[in-house]
């Protein structure tokens, strides 16, 4: 087999993830379609007695996040967005108690096979779930969401990276996931793949991680992140970390 040159991705080596508040993560069944929209404004500013503008600005308005699931498979997507039990015999979907998500979406190349892009975006609210129907095909509902953050990372030619979402938990939590990874009693758990250091503008390099939240709840400090050991200060029981971190593992 000769060097690969370029991958492709296509959606069946595409994993796509929901997570809620407090339910940890869950993949997204029978997905059909997919698209991450981030958009921006940009403002030109001129002045009196000069026909150029003088300078300009822009702003970050958030990102749109779509995605089409068979009307069978759309339970586990409800549980998420009202973050209430996947478990339970009968799901709700009451839009005035809709919660915010973070959906992550790792692209595996059809050649390679492995990690080389992933998209990820948060403060996600439902903003329309029409149901659609007709005599032939399965029911569809597509799903559209509204968000406040994006990232985008990808590997360069050749190169692996992907998302990997780790949730470190301390002594007994109401909700158990397969992603639980208890924390000692120093506070500190084990990454499964190595986080790497995402580099900024003007060649700086930034955090080595992309949120890390506690119980819910963004948080920027009480914690340190060194090689693969997460570390958190000052943990009570029941405490949930989750961390989303870039990896090339």
């Amino acid at each position: 087999m000769g060097t690969i040159i370029n991958d492709v991705q296509i959606g069946k080596d595409t994993r796509i993830d929901i997570c809620s508040q407090s339910h940890g993560r869950k993949r997204v069944p029978m997905a059909q379609t997919l698209s991450f929209t981030p958009t921006k404004a940009v403002t030109l500013v001129g002045e009196f007695d000069n026909r150029y503008p003088v300078t300009n600005f822009e702003t970050f308005e958030g990102v749109d996040v779509a995605f089409e699931v068979t009307m069978s498979d759309q339970n586990d997507v409800e549980a998420m967005i009202m973050d209430t039990n996947l478990d339970s015999n009968v799901i709700q979907n009451d839009p005035a108690q809709h919660q915010p998500v973070t959906i992550f979406c790792n692209y595996t190349g059809h050649n390679s096979g492995y990690g080389y892009a992933a998209e990820y975006a948060e403060g996600l609210r439902v903003s329309a779930f029409p149901t659609t129907s007709n005599l032939k095909d399965a029911t569809k509902t597509p799903y559209s969401f509204k968000g406040t953050r994006y990232l985008r990372v990808a590997g360069k030619k050749g190169q692996k990276c992907s998302i990997q979402y780790d949730r470190f938990t301390r002594g007994t939590v109401p909700v158990v996931t397969a992603d639980d990874n208890p924390l000692d009693s120093n506070g500190a758990g084990t990454f499964d793949k190595l986080p790497i250091t995402l580099p900024l503008a003007g060649g700086a390099n930034g955090p080595n991680y992309i949120r890390v939240k506690k119980n819910g709840q963004i948080v920027e400090s009480g914690f340190t992140i060194v090689s693969s050991t997460f570390t958190a200060s000052g943990i009570a029981d029941q405490d949930i970390y989750e961390v989303w971190t870039v990896t090339q593992a």
